[in-house]
């Protein structure tokens, strides 16, 4: 997303990276795209797909903070649990069971999700004026 934002925004990598390192979560980086993309004018309609989009990257971004940062046991039958403690509106205490396979299908969602969005800012910038 830093990499795309950059060529949207027409600046130096160096001038960007002062201002996209700054930004975390995929979610908030797609915000500060969806306003470069509409300072420089692109497509409105493409503008509220790149918005539809980020709605979907919260729910992905979910799934691989879990992953990535739930302390985890494999317990003594093999299977995969992770200890979700969160309390974004409600509290969640507890281990839930994650087979490795849903981790797998998680690779395969981001990989399909980053792809999406390349080709989404492909036609964005293809719309923006010179």
């Amino acid at each position: 997303i830093d990499m795309r934002t950059v060529l949207l925004a027409r600046l130096s990598h160096e001038a960007a990276t002062c201002l996209t390192a700054q930004i975390i979560g995929p979610g908030r980086k797609l915000s500060a795209y969806i306003s470069i993309a509409r300072l420089r004018k692109a497509d409105g309609r493409l503008v509220a797909k790149m918005i539809a989009f980020q709605q979907k990257t919260f729910g992905v971004a979910e799934g691989r903070h879990r992953v990535v940062h739930d302390q985890w046991v494999i317990l003594p039958s093999g299977s995969a649990h992770r200890l979700e403690a969160t309390a974004n509106k409600k509290l969640v205490l507890g281990f839930k069971e994650h087979p490795t396979e849903d981790v797998e299908k998680l690779v395969i969602t981001i990989r399909q999700h980053i792809t999406i969005f390349e080709s989404l800012d492909d036609e964005i910038r293809a719309s923006v004026p010179a």
